[in-house]
């Protein structure tokens, strides 16, 4: 299949482009040209800016593909600029969404955020929330348009190269004895890894489903489940206090996703304990004191 990957050059988009070329795919990259790939000769490439309509037009021209893939949509404005010129170019679309979309709460399905009511406001990345620009612009996507959509909603994604370094933080600062403010450590949340992220993606690519669909790692963790672990694996005490540099994740609820129709799709999760803390281990190594 021709393929279309908007991004790919970092976190789950190079795990995705590999998977893809890996299945046989004939894989098209987008970006800024800003970045280094090691792809070689393996995709085509697109510079574009992703938020330009005329370098966008410029570049698509008219070529079409029978997927394309969308890391990169965080507005109502930024999803209306690219399915004005792609709805007549792809036979599917996927657009990685997210578990912000959602009130947050234990086991969410799909159903419990209907982007089909959403009321659309537009504006561009800077005007809403994180949370609030992938709400609008699934919103966007789904009222306005008949393109057959796959929004993807991921949870924390996590990876040792996770620019966040939001987990990484918290072993920074057990490591180095800094005080941390965790405002929420009761907290139940969903994680996914950048690999399984990827791969889930690529999954994607030959699967019949429309609409929206969760994806994440099987069960989920509380967050003084992940202080204890840093605390045995760095052997140092946490320093909890309130006047402490204020946590990663404080200010999240329990978050965890219903995955059923992913899994029903046939696709196999990993355990979140199978990997997060061996990435926890992989960050102390890299720790300087």
């Amino acid at each position: 299949m021709e393929i279309l990957v908007l991004g790919g050059t970092r976190f789950f988009g190079k795990v995705l482009v590999n998977n893809l070329i890996d299945m046989g795919h004939n894989v098209t990259i987008a970006t800024r040209g800003l970045t280094k790939d090691n792809y070689e000769d393996k995709v085509n490439r697109i510079i574009l800016d992703r938020e330009n309509k005329d370098s966008i037009e410029q570049a698509l021209n008219d070529k079409k593909f029978d997927v394309i893939y969308d890391n990169l949509c965080y507005s109502p404005n930024s999803a209306k600029i690219l399915c004005d010129i792609i709805k007549d170019k792809t036979k599917k679309y996927i657009v990685v969404s997210s578990s912000a979309v959602y009130d947050f709460k234990r086991y969410i399905k799909e159903e419990d955020f209907n982007p089909d009511s959403y009321k659309i406001k537009y504006g561009e990345r800077q005007d809403f929330s994180y949370a609030e620009g992938k709400r609008l612009s699934e919103a966007v996507i789904f009222q306005k348009y008949s393109i057959p959509t796959i929004a993807v909603r991921f949870p924390v994604v996590l990876a040792e190269d996770d620019h966040t370094k939001r987990l990484y933080s918290y072993v920074e600062s057990i490591t180095k004895k800094e005080s941390l403010n965790i405002d929420n450590m009761k907290c139940n949340l969903s994680f996914i890894s950048a690999n399984e992220a990827g791969e889930f993606l690529a999954f994607l690519s030959t699967a019949e489903y429309q609409g929206q669909i969760n994806a994440a790692s099987e069960g989920s963790i509380i967050i003084n489940e992940i202080i204890s672990y840093i605390e045995q694996a760095t052997n140092k005490k946490a320093v909890i206090k309130e006047s402490g540099k204020n946590g990663a994740y404080n200010g999240m609820l329990d978050c965890t996703l219903d995955t059923s129709n992913a899994k029903n799709l046939g696709f196999k999760f990993k355990e979140v304990r199978d990997y997060i803390f061996n990435l926890i281990d992989t960050y102390k190594q890299s720790i300087k004191i």
